[in-house]
């Protein structure tokens, strides 16, 4: 059992390894990661509504991956867009904003799943909340 719940991260770790460093070679982290993004939103949802546990399982690794690769992309773009004091002023705005997600995630899934009496309400609300993530990944601005 325990191998099958590490799955996932190993592969989050392979892709945390591998992803960022090709996009950094590639000059395109914003659009790269909200492709990254949105898969991984999909694959979420998928994961809920798989029926097959194999299936649920890979699109798990997916969405793992993807969701541990996302903030290393994000994080390129405050830094490259921003200098200075705006930088750091950007950057704890940001960080304070995310912090919400921690709470607000675990909330909406208990809230859905309660709401719909569906245990792929959580899972799938919160893949919909991924791809809009996704959605103002690709809409940042980018340098000049």
């Amino acid at each position: 059992m325990g191998l099958v719940t590490a799955l996932p991260w190993i592969c989050a770790l392979i892709a945390v390894t591998v992803i960022p460093p090709w996009c950094d070679g590639r000059g395109n982290s914003r659009g790269i990661g909200a492709l990254i993004t949105l898969v991984s939103g999909v694959a979420l949802a998928v994961s809920a509504l798989a029926a097959s546990p194999l299936v649920a399982l890979i699109a798990l690794c997916v969405a793992a991956a993807g969701l541990i690769v996302s903030p290393a992309l994000f994080w390129t773009l405050p830094t490259g867009l921003l200098g200075g004091a705006a930088a750091a002023g950007g950057i704890a705005l940001i960080n304070s904003i995310g912090n919400l997600g921690g709470f607000v995630a675990p909330n909406l899934r208990a809230g859905l799943e309660l709401g719909f009496h569906s245990s792929s309400a959580g899972l799938i609300g919160l893949g919909v909340g991924t791809a809009i993530g996704a959605a103002c990944f690709a809409v940042a601005p980018r340098k000049n």
